[in-house]
């Protein structure tokens, strides 16, 4: 609906309720049009941030780094001295943590307590720990709700990324998406993000065994049913992102579709209701009166009695008369 009709219909007099619901019928339905949002899931390494970031700007949508609200919270818990085994310490400073992310593809930002931590979380001490707080079912919790509030705020107009955004955070995304390589190409895509002079044991503990520990708290190499798998070992940046246009495409389309042929059937039966109502009504009217249906009397007389025509009084006065 545009601006332009919304304007009219606020300055109308309020419709009758039937009319209202039509209204609010068609306004939800196009709401649920307008809304795309698109759930990435995938392993250390395999590009989703990135190619996330870049997909967000292309659409125009706003960008969600999940696991950056991970590395925040291990920043917060680091800087102030809780032991991340201590799950009461670390679920406690989920529930306490002061974080504003900006999720503006272009631009984003992360602050804690005010304090800019954008390129601070990505500090090696903070990849080698932030498993111990993405683990913690408590501080899950917290940010799980966080995130949800921000796809909300975006008019649910967003890219999110993660590990369990298809399964946990979206379940019901527009488009839910796994991004997935070879293990080989993912410690080489991420040696290159550090500058490419970390050691094979280095990267093998930032993405190798970060992804085992992760795992096992949510799957995130498998995907879940509904999902589509994007496997970018063979591709470079922009193919990947065109792969996942792709999906996000075809996902739309399929919503779309089946979102028509919802309100198509909504707008069926709604015809068939007003129908079956009218027919009542019609019989309803035709048995107070006492008639079979098509039947019709004289207006004023009773139902099965003749008009009476006033010839028998008339007949009376003239006999009266002539008595008299």
């Amino acid at each position: 609906m545009t601006d332009n009709n919304e304007s009219i219909l606020a300055e109308a007099a309020a419709p009758a309720a039937p009319a209202r619901e039509q209204f609010q019928d068609a306004e939800a339905a196009e709401q649920r049009r307008s809304e795309l949002v698109v759930a990435i899931d995938g392993p250390s390494g395999s590009g989703k941030s990135s190619v996330s970031r870049e997909v967000a700007r292309r659409l125009g949508l706003a960008f969600l780094d999940t696991g950056a609200m991970y590395r925040a919270l291990t920043w917060w818990c680091l800087e102030a001295g809780v032991d991340l085994q201590d799950e009461e310490a670390v679920g406690t400073a989920a529930d306490q943590l002061d974080l504003q992310i900006g999720t503006d593809p272009r631009r984003p930002s992360l602050m804690v307590a005010g304090t800019d931590v954008e390129e601070a979380i990505r500090e090696d001490r903070i990849s080698e720990s932030v498993s111990a707080v993405a683990k913690n079912q408590r501080a899950r919790a917290v940010l799980v709700a966080r995130q949800q509030v921000e796809i909300e705020s975006s008019g649910n107009r967003i890219v999110a990324e993660g590990r369990d955004i298809t399964t946990v955070v979206a379940p019901d995304a527009t488009a839910r998406i796994l991004l997935t390589a070879s293990e080989e190409a993912r410690m080489a895509r991420r040696n290159e993000q550090l500058g490419g002079d970390r050691s094979e044991e280095q990267m093998t503990t930032q993405v190798s065994e970060r992804d085992a520990a992760d795992s096992r708290v949510v799957n995130f190499t498998e995907a879940a049913e509904g999902v589509t798998l994007v496997d970018s070992t063979e591709l470079d940046f922009d193919e990947t992102v065109d792969a996942v246009m792709d999906v996000i495409r075809r996902s739309a389309e399929q919503v779309q579709a089946e979102a028509d042929a919802a309100e198509r059937a909504e707008q069926d039966s709604g015809d068939s209701e007003e129908r079956n109502e009218d027919s009542g009504e019609r019989t309803e009217r035709e048995d107070e009166a006492g008639t079979e249906p098509g039947e019709e009397h004289e207006p004023g007389a009773k139902p099965g009695e003749q008009e009476d025509t006033g010839a028998g009084e008339d007949g009376a006065h003239e006999k009266s008369g002539e008595d008299g």
